[in-house]
């Protein structure tokens, strides 16, 4: 089914796929249309979509709950000969509308345009924010240039250094410093943005700005440069890689077709911008293709008058072939690629082994020296594609010498349920190269939400022919053949539940409220059996799998409370490993010592512990400890290796056992469909997304959640991203930070006399700050700073950031919202601040108090760093 496209500035962006269902917008979060005063918005939609149908649209709510105008799109023109060198030889028509509401400004909403048939509707979802300013244009042109300029570079190394084949990473930086003597005016002139159009023109040059080098040899060598890494990853590029590995590394690479940008995020002063494309490379006369996606995180700075890339990511995954099966290494090369940890299974004697290669699943059988593309995309298919594949995801689930059996779950991409979402199981016959369905549930999930569940647990017993599955807060065991369904699981807490590697076994809580956890429920899949684990007179918390054993902890009811992030907090006065079947294996218990933190490292668990006092019962700190498990018994099986190869570039190898040996000569067998024994699907309907989590997105999707906003900030330091709550705010992301800014003045300040009252007078001029009209006596009846904001059901969300730092706590005071920090006298709200000082209002002293930033940096984190604020 063709995509759609956007249509800003008479350019098409943002392509869409096309769904036959509605679906949950909760968590979809694939693009976004900044809109102006005229609210016009004009698409392109393949002539294959749109003949006989009606262009209409929904603009709803962001969860999609609520319809606030719908309409009809217009037909302006045929843009057959427009748009062909982007769009390909398919013809797409130009459709136009023009909103009528008023938009609240920075909201963002879920835009659905539906070509309703005769027979079918293809619905096509974005989301569109109304900005009164809006730099997507500059944001475009930085991320076209930037691209471009990679590929521009690598031309001009490659063709500089002559002979293809004799490139290494010494040449490489050799030719840019050659490169560097040639263009010493323009070095000169190096320039990230101007201050007229943000980015007159990425070159070379200008990416020598941004990324360094630690070769000698190199134009940009930097030896003061401490965190950028050796070169030979170009299939994973950030910021901190080299540039060489940027510029490919000596590998001679071409884009296959022009890149059209996909917005993701967008504000006044930022964006994150996606660019997907095909790429091909020729090494010793074989030709290679390539999946690429890079993510711009692009922040325009006022002061500097400059666009500024805050983050930067490259995945690159190679294309799977015959080239690929190499009988020296007695491995399958699967070449550059992002994922170290890919997707794979093999049968019990190792000697076939399937695997997924840019999201296309392969298998090969070293017996009869055959490969197959099972799903997704062929080795001629590859070469003729222009973008990678997407919308879907795939999880293996068992093979051995008949048979293959795995799920595609998300949006369907071939077969009779193109377009329809929702989770296929598949088997797969070896011998007959046959692929069939044996059943489809249907669900109105996106892919994002799928991840959470569906990512985590599905498994097939053959013998008994059921399918379990985890989708949504729900285990759902289906009989294959009667189609009969029934919970194995209801309201099930799948953010806390933990699923062995080989998804046979689930262990989780019996309560969505940590807390109050009396039990742990341990189910093993292949051996049928399900038992619970619980401790009279104590709560328990499970920690995870450690090896193929489980992991809980077990804390007196009064050893239970919550952080002031609002997290469980245990004290725990033993520990447990047990195995599947719940025997135990190890158990830690000392007198008088309570463990306050468990830290997994390997095959080691170190302990953060307490010690009790008996005579007093005060607790005080105590020396750590630390206890081993058994890690997970090593067989003789396929493994992954990461491998460099003449060029000095890392590839993943998938090597085989010394039992089994890869030969040459291997043959392509093509996979034909067969017709499903049961057409009937299973209805999944959407479950309401967990309101109290942080959902943390990296550049290309969910990453997972966390059950406090300090905990997913936490992990952005960390990985990138950013983090959003259930109704789409985004609650923090990476930006660049004002070097000073005041909110004083601008709301009416409240005074109380005692410190308990502190924290009622704060949370209650947040709530003025954020442009609600509260009453202080309800705020502080309250009690709770995130329900006063729901209490009033602002537009604006109350939010727990406690456990960051303080730093980051002022990121949001730099976007205008004060927020309210715990000294020791009490509760105070921060309004100003620059690099030295910071400024608050503390309400026992009725007073502005202006103190050196460092000093309050200690006087905060003594508290422990808590910190409330709001979003909108």
């Amino acid at each position: 089914m063709d995509k759609a496209y956007m249509l800003y500035e008479g350019e098409p962006m943002n392509s869409m796929l096309g769904y036959k269902n509605t679906i949950d917008t909760s968590l979809y979060r694939d693009s976004i249309l900044p809109l102006d005063t005229s609210k016009e918005i004009s698409v392109l939609i393949s002539d294959k979509v749109a003949n006989g149908a009606d262009i209409r649209y929904e603009l709803r709510s962001f969860d999609g709950s609520n319809l606030i105008e719908e309409g009809d799109f217009r037909f302006i023109k045929d843009n057959k000969k427009n748009y062909e060198e982007l769009l390909g030889s398919n013809i797409y028509s130009m459709y136009q509308t023009n909103l009528r509401m008023n938009l609240n400004t920075g909201t963002e909403y879920s835009f659905v345009i539906k070509a309703v048939g005769q027979s079918e509707t293809v619905n096509y979802y974005t989301r569109v924010v109304y900005l009164s300013d809006s730099r997507l244009d500059e944001f475009i042109q930085f991320a076209e240039k930037f691209t471009n300029a990679v590929f521009d570079t690598n031309k001009k190394v490659m063709d500089m250094a002559g002979d293809k084949s004799s490139i290494t990473t010494f040449n490489v930086s050799g030719v840019l410093a050659d490169m560097a003597k040639e263009k010493e005016e323009a070095k000169k002139q190096r320039v990230i943005a101007s201050t007229t159009d943000a980015m007159a023109g990425v070159s070379d040059a200008d990416l020598s700005m941004i990324f360094g080098s630690l070769d000698a040899n190199s134009e940009v060598y930097n030896n003061s440069i401490s965190n950028v890494n050796p070169s030979g990853t170009p299939g994973y590029v950030t910021l901190q890689s080299s540039y060489e590995d940027v510029i490919m590394n000596g590998i001679r690479m071409e884009r296959l077709g022009n890149t059209i940008p996909k917005v993701k995020e967008l504000t006044s002063t930022s964006a994150l911008i996606e660019m997907r494309y095909k790429t091909i490379s020729e090494d010793n006369d074989k030709l290679k293709t390539y999946a690429i996606s890079e993510y711009l995180a692009l922040d325009y700075d006022n002061g500097g008058a400059a666009i500024r890339v805050s983050d930067y990511r490259r995945y690159i995954h190679q294309d799977f072939d015959s080239d690929g099966i190499d009988s020296a290494s007695n491995s399958l090369i699967l070449g550059l690629s992002t994922d170290a940890d890919p997707e794979y299974i093999t049968n019990k004697d190792s000697d076939k082994l399937a695997f997924v290669a840019d999201n296309s699943l392969w298998i090969y059988n070293s017996v009869n020296r055959t490969y197959s593309s099972v799903y997704g995309t062929s080795t001629d298919e590859a070469e003729m594609e222009r973008t990678p594949q997407e919308g879907y995801n795939i999880k293996l689930l068992s093979l051995d010498d008949d048979t293959l059996n795995f799920v595609v779950y998300g949006r369907i991409n071939e077969g009779p349920r193109e377009g329809r979402t929702g989770v296929i199981l598949y088997e797969y016959n070896i011998a007959d190269t046959t692929l069939r369905e044996l059943k489809f549930v249907s669900s109105d999930l996106c892919l994002d939400e799928m991840k959470l569940s569906v990512g985590k647990l599905a498994y097939y017993d053959k013998k008994e022919r059921v399918f379990y599955l985890l989708i949504g807060d729900r285990m759902l065991a289906i009989d294959v053949f009667s189609g009969k369904t029934s919970d194995r699981v209801e309201s099930l807490p799948s953010g806390h539940a933990a699923v062995s590697d080989d998804m046979k076994v689930i262990a989780y809580p019996d309560n969505e409220d940590l807390t109050k956890t009396k039990e742990i429920t341990i189910i093993d899949f292949a051996k049928r059996t399900e038992v619970t684990k619980s401790l009279k007179g104590h709560k328990l918390q499970l920690i995870g799998f450690v090896g193929d054993d489980i992991m809980y902890g077990a804390a007196k009811n009064e050893n239970v409370s919550r952080g002031k992030d609002g997290t469980p907090k245990f004290l725990f006065d033993s520990l447990f490993i047990v195995h599947r079947d719940g025997n135990v294996v190890k158990k830690y218990e000392r007198d008088n010592i309570l463990i306050s933190k468990v830290k997994i490292e390997g095959d080691t668990i170190y302990l953060t512990r307490k010690e009790v006092n008996e005579e007093t019962g005060d607790i005080s700190d105590a020396q750590d400890d630390y206890m081993t498990f058994r890690p997970k018994e090593d067989t003789e099986t396929v493994t992954t290796e990461i491998n460099k190869n003449e060029l000095g570039n890392k590839e993943l190898y998938l090597k085989f056992p010394m039992s089994v040996y890869l030969r040459s000569g291997n043959e392509e067998l093509f996979t034909k469909v067969a017709s499903a024994l049961d057409t009937s699907e299973i209805e999944f309907k959407s479950h309401e997304v967990d309101k109290a989590a942080a959902y943390i997105y990296g550049p290309s999707g969910i990453r997972g959640t966390a059950d406090s906003v300090g905990k997913a900030i936490n992990d952005i330091y960390d990985n990138g991203g950013f983090v959003v709550d259930a109704y789409g705010s985004i609650m923090y992301r990476e930006k660049i930070t004002r070097p000073y800014l005041t909110v004083a003045g601008t709301f009416n300040y409240k005074a109380v006399d005692n410190p308990e009252d502190s924290f009622a007078a704060c949370n209650y001029m947040c709530l003025l700050a954020a442009g609600v009209n509260a009453d202080y006596d309800e705020v502080k009846n309250t009690k709770d700073f995130i329900k006063s904001f729901e209490m009033y059901d602002a537009s604006a969300r109350g939010i727990n950031i406690s456990g960051i730092l303080l730093d980051t706590a002022i990121s949001y005071l730099s976007d205008g919202n004060p927020f309210v920090a715990k000294i020791e006298s009490g509760y105070v709200m921060v309004v100003s601040y620059n690099d030295d000082f910071i400024r608050y209002y503390d309400p026992q002293l009725d007073k502005e108090v202006k103190v050196q930033r460092y000093l309050f940096i200690i006087d905060c984190e003594e508290q422990g760093n808590e910190f409330y604020t709001y979003v909108k």
